[in-house]
């Protein structure tokens, strides 16, 4: 009974070993050089590369999706304007600082900000508050609410005088209702017993 155990296990590991053989490196790969080391400076320590070779990092942000420079907002930097292109979306505490949650209205973007941190090329967050946010943009203070008021509806037509008679009436008394609804439930009852006899 254990030997064909045995022979199964051996067989398993046979077929394990072959497949963990590595294959041989590429020819191209084997005669690679070495990577070379940076030159050490005065104190043993590798050099660091001349500042303006960072200068292409400061331009590719890290967290953007395509990591390409960002282009240039131009356009209007009124309160119409900023009201128009985002939405304050809500506040939030993170580590008890407030973060104000924006939203483009029109685009996908959503931005998380602290106070002093800038919204846009121009507007930066002033103040958080539970329900608002203040911006300001140099001399311009604009606040947000999270609740936007709606849009009034449309005031309704003007009514002839014989429509506005007619709804000029008083309605009728809670103790007349009260006796029409008595009489006609009595009807109904009395229509009900005569229906059985």
């Amino acid at each position: 009974m254990r030997l064909p155990l045995y022979l199964l296990l051996l067989t398993s590991l046979a077929v394990g070993a072959q497949e963990a053989i590595p294959e041989p490196m590429p020819a191209d790969q084997a005669e690679a050089p070495p990577p070379v080391a940076p030159p050490l400076g005065e104190d043993g320590l590798p050099q660091m590369p001349p500042k303006d070779s960072f200068d292409e990092i400061i331009q590719r942000p890290l967290f953007s999706v395509n990591r390409r420079p960002m282009e240039p907002v131009v356009g209007d930097s009124s309160e119409s304007a900023l009201r128009e292109t985002w939405k304050l979306t809500g506040v939030v505490l993170v580590e008890q600082q407030p973060q104000a949650l924006f939203a483009e209205r029109t685009g996908e973007r959503k931005l998380r900000l602290g106070s002093g941190m800038p919204l846009d090329q121009s507007w930066l967050v002033e103040s958080i508050q539970p329900l608002s946010v203040t911006l300001t943009n140099g001399e311009q203070s604009v606040t947000m609410d999270v609740f936007e008021p709606r849009a009034l509806p449309p005031p309704e037509p003007e009514q002839s005088e014989a429509e506005s008679n007619e709804e000029a009436q008083p309605p009728a008394s809670i103790e007349s209702r009260t006796q029409r609804a008595a009489e006609q439930l009595r009807e109904r009852v009395e229509a009900l017993k005569g229906g059985l006899q």
